[in-house]
């Protein structure tokens, strides 16, 4: 009898032995399973660029990836310190001028070493100075000011040739506003605010010459016997009444014109034209002085030039025939 109690104690007890290895099993499994889709991770690592053509690396910019972050180095490289979880799965870029980027991610397949490229969407813009004036169309690099978002930039050709290559603006967030200055002793004050989509952009800026300058340019002209490009400058009023032909014989090419530079100018309210019969507003009168030479004799004279500005352009007029 007591044999079989012993049989039975110990059927029991293999009985119980292999139920508590089937329940280890079971939790062993169960915690792989946990492991393999709540707690499997990968060294992660990475580049930060733009969505630029040629663009430089993005450098300073803070990944965020849950409670962890990494800084990207003047390669624009970044790397995890620690592992990172499959299950982390949203982020974020961060970039001093730029909104945070959202960034998502799928590690639930990735090997122990994983690596990601993140494009920023950003633009940049190339200003194309052109000017809006009778005949001269270049702008010269000595000549302006260029601020974009309150720093002065750059020509991409750093010399006196004309600016078809243009400024090119620092990378900036798309679509939010930025602000642009032209300042010039030639050209009025351009100030001006738009946003642009991401890409590379051109905008082409249009500048109108001074009165000033625009004065300078017309009796220089003038002076050089160039009288088919000072015909440009007078009103169309007074190119209508006078030819081109009547406007060059009307000056004699033997003589020289010596300008003296005026000393600012007046603006009246309105003036009217005995030559062309018509009242004009907002005219700006300069008085001008000047010698004309003619062989071995010289003249002193002065004159009222009369200007009115159409479209950001100005015309000369007259009041009686030239």
């Amino acid at each position: 009898m007591e044999m079989v109690k012993a049989e039975q104690g110990a059927c029991v007890g293999r009985f119980v032995a292999r139920v508590a290895m089937l329940i280890a099993a079971l939790l062993v499994a169960a915690l792989m399973a946990f492991v393999l889709t709540g707690c499997a991770s990968t060294e992660l690592s990475g580049t930060v660029r733009f969505g630029l053509e040629d663009a430089p690396p993005v450098a300073g910019a803070v990944v965020v990836l849950g409670d962890q972050e990494a800084t990207t180095d003047a390669s624009g490289n970044f790397v995890f310190e620690d592992r990172v979880r499959s299950s982390v799965t949203e982020g974020r870029v961060v970039i001093d001028g730029f909104p945070d980027y959202a960034l998502t991610l799928d590690l639930t397949e990735v090997e122990d070493e994983h690596s990601i490229s993140i494009e920023i969407p950003a633009v940049q813009i190339t200003f194309e100075l052109f000017e809006n004036s009778h005949g001269e169309e270049e702008v010269f690099s000595d000549d302006v000011t260029v601020i974009f978002n309150g720093a002065p930039l750059m020509a991409s050709v750093i010399n006196t040739t004309t600016l078809q290559e243009g400024f090119v603006s620092d990378i900036v967030a798309p679509d939010v506003m930025n602000t642009l200055r032209i300042e010039s002793e030639k050209y009025e004050l351009h100030e001006s605010e738009f946003g642009l989509g991401p890409g590379d952009a051109i905008s082409e800026v249009s500048l109108d010459l001074t009165l000033e300058e625009t004065y300078r340019r017309f009796n220089r002209t003038n002076a050089l016997h160039r009288y088919t490009e000072s015909y440009e400058y007078l009103h169309p009023d007074m190119r209508a009444l006078v030819s081109l032909s009547e406007w060059t014989s009307a000056h004699n090419p033997r003589a020289n014109v010596i300008d003296a530079a005026p000393d600012g100018y007046e603006m009246v309210a309105e003036w009217t034209s005995e030559f062309a019969n018509q009242t004009y507003h907002n005219v700006a009168e300069i008085q001008r002085s000047f010698i004309t030479e003619y062989g071995d004799s010289r003249r002193a004279r002065t004159e009222t030039q009369r200007w009115i500005e159409i479209d950001g352009r100005w015309f000369i007029l007259f009041a009686r025939q030239p």
